[in-house]
């Protein structure tokens, strides 16, 4: 854990926040995770303008990756969910996966809810793979070889890009005795539900019902800490028959009785060949989103990459995007509060702010790491290449098929 001071980030467990890595049985450890915390007292942008500069902030960060001849542009996964209050915005891409875990008066989880719909899996977007000339997907694989469809800075696979789904949730008709937890993992995490997958046909609700059993035995929300309840839950994933490395990040983002008020944000990234591209984006991510918050809505949708430029990318996968109120998976829903979330998510043209993360620094040893993670400077650099580069001229690039890579 970093040592304590005035840096908001320092001793990340007093905000409520915990995570853990297993290696489990990789070589390599190849996960990443980024945590950070904002003392911005307010936050001009919507929710759903946040969830545009996310997506647009994955883009960029690919684009700087495939410029880096430098590293080893094997792709990663990525889940990154931004925290403004009762507000959780996420931007997913490929088989991570990120939860709302929600605890009654007692103490007792009753609720677990996957925030992402789906995954990003080559069977599921098996048209979209074969648009690009000689991709085909086989036994679940695009090539046979890469077994998820999308992930930032991948150049060996042209179709598997960078565009995330993004997801809004509400918290602020939760009652008040309750309390959440955000729960995010790499899929070596899930990967221990693949039995209750096998036996429900359904991989969201076999992951939520995984994940609500697992923290059931873990023990009630007060009686142990976020870090505590990650390490539990990465070994319970071990335990489940995951081979995979395995992260879990746990953060408080309701407590019994009090409002939501956290502002930050909490990621998790698996390379899946490497760690070189996962630590890149661990180590960029906060610094991208600084920038595309302080933006003006007028200066963001004139960006190459902003969900406006690139409106047919962003609405194939988020056309029908919306605020979900999280109370409604409840058994006993409370009247909907008089602030409508929808109609925040509506307002688009709010006005940009100063900045929504205040820091720029970030704790290297909020999680369990190997030691090569603890050190990022010895897997990454800090080469940043602003100009904008279009996905498509990857086809230009060295032929990489003959690669020996699996994931």
């Amino acid at each position: 854990m970093p040592v304590p001071g005035d840096n908001p980030n320092d001793n990340i467990s007093k905000h409520r926040y915990g995570g853990s890595q297993l290696q489990g049985g990789r070589a390599y450890q190849e996960d990443t995770a980024a945590w950070f915390k904002s003392d911005s007292a307010s936050l001009d942008l919507t929710p759903l303008q946040i969830g545009q500069r996310l997506w647009t902030a994955y883009r960029q960060i690919d684009a700087e990756i495939l410029r880096d001849k430098t590293l080893e542009q094997v792709g990663s996964t990525a889940v990154t969910t931004v925290i403004k209050n009762n507000f959780l915005i996420t931007a997913l891409l490929a088989d991570a996966a990120t939860f709302a875990a929600v605890y009654n008066e007692s103490g007792e989880v009753i609720d677990v809810y996957r925030l992402n719909a789906r995954e990003h899996k080559p069977d599921l977007e098996r048209a979209r793979i074969m648009e690009f000339e000689g991709y085909y997907v086989l036994n679940g694989r695009v090539w046979g070889r890469l077994a998820v469809s999308r992930a930032i800075g991948d150049a060996f696979f042209l179709p598997v890009i960078a565009d995330p789904d993004i997801s809004i949730v509400d918290l602020s008709n939760i009652p008040a005795g309750y309390s959440v937890k955000l729960i995010s993992s790499s899929d070596g995490f899930t990967d221990g539900a693949r039995k209750q997958v096998k036996t429900l046909g359904d991989v969201k609700k076999a992951q939520e019902n995984y994940l609500k059993e697992a923290i059931a035995a873990a023990g009630k929300s007060e009686t142990i800490s976020e870090e505590q309840l990650s390490e539990y839950l990465a070994l319970w994933a071990i335990k489940n028959g995951s081979s995979d490395n395995v992260t879990v990040a746990v953060q408080t983002v309701k407590r019994p009785n009090e409002a939501p008020g956290f502002m930050g944000m909490s990621g998790v990234y698996d390379g899946h060949g490497g760690q070189q591209v996962s630590a890149y984006i661990a180590a960029h991510i906060q610094d991208k989103l600084e920038t595309l918050f302080a933006m003006s809505e007028e200066d963001y949708q004139k960006l190459e990459d902003s969900a406006s430029s690139q409106e047919k990318a962003f609405l194939r996968d988020n056309t029908d995007l919306k605020v979900f109120d999280l109370n409604t998976r409840l058994k006993k829903p409370e009247p909907v509060s008089e602030t409508s979330a929808a109609s925040d998510a509506e307002k688009l043209s709010a006005p940009g702010s100063s900045g929504f993360f205040q820091s720029n620094s970030s704790p290297k040893k909020g999680l369990k790491r190997t030691v090569s993670v603890l050190d990022l400077k010895a897997v990454i650099t800090d080469k940043v290449d602003t100009e904008a580069e279009q996905r498509n001229k990857r086809a230009k690039q060295d032929d990489s098929s003959s690669s020996s890579f699996v994931p």
